[in-house]
This record gives C-alpha cells, sequence and structure tokens, in this order.
C-alpha cells in the first residue's frame, strides 16, 4: 500500500510498505534539451543532488525534506553518455570564457600599473 507523503507540481512523493526509501514520481512531460530526462530533477529546488550510475537501475535523488528517494526516471547508457558529454562541453565552455575574462583583467590591470 503506497501513501502519498508530498505533492507538489508533477511530482508525486509517496512512501511504499516494506520499502526503506520513498519514491518520487515525476508525472509531467519532458520537452528536447541537453541533459534528457535529468533535465526535471535539476530543475527542482527541492532536491539536493541527483545521482545516475548507470546501468540497469533508476536515477536516486537527495530530496531536502524526504531524504534519498528512488524514482521513476531511467536513463539508458547511450543516453547518460551523450548527458555527460553535454554537461563536459558546458563546463568548458565556461571555464574558458572565465579564462579569457580573467586574461582580460590581468591585462588591464598590468596597463593601469605602467
Amino acid at each position: 500500500m503506497a501513501e502519498i507523503i508530498d505533492q507538489y507540481d508533477d511530482v508525486i512523493v509517496y512512501s511504499e510498505e516494506g520499502h526503506p526509501t520513498p519514491f518520487y514520481e515525476y508525472n509531467g512531460q519532458i520537452a528536447a534539451n541537453p541533459y534528457g530526462v535529468l533535465q526535471v530533477l535539476l530543475d527542482d529546488d527541492d532536491l539536493e543532488e541527483v545521482m545516475y550510475n548507470g546501468g540497469k537501475q533508476c536515477v536516486k535523488i537527495a530530496h531536502r525534506k524526504h531524504g534519498m528517494c528512488r524514482t521513476n526516471i531511467w536513463v539508458e547508457d547511450e543516453e547518460g553518455i551523450q548527458i555527460a558529454k553535454n554537461i563536459a562541453s558546458q563546463r568548458k565552455f565556461l571555464l574558458e570564457m572565465v579564462q579569457g575574462w580573467f586574461l582580460f583583467l590581468m591585462g588591464a590591470f598590468q596597463m593601469v600599473l605602467e
């Protein structure tokens, strides 16, 4: 027997008899995006961590109110690899942008000192 312990937006969190961790169920539509099905979890401010370990297991989350939860979200290995590449690509772009600004500021600072 499942008991609903929280409900907001397209999310229902419920406990299941005989299972130690709550279940986080997302019931909305997921538009195409660089993070795939993980995007809805990344957008949820009630979550502290999203855990995908690959293979045949569901994505797990750390919920601010309910602790560790299982989800109804699964990521196929190929999709997981593509999501990881998208994250790495974005991080590389941001790092290069920050490095560029740092070098610009250092050059401007040197000009002021001269």
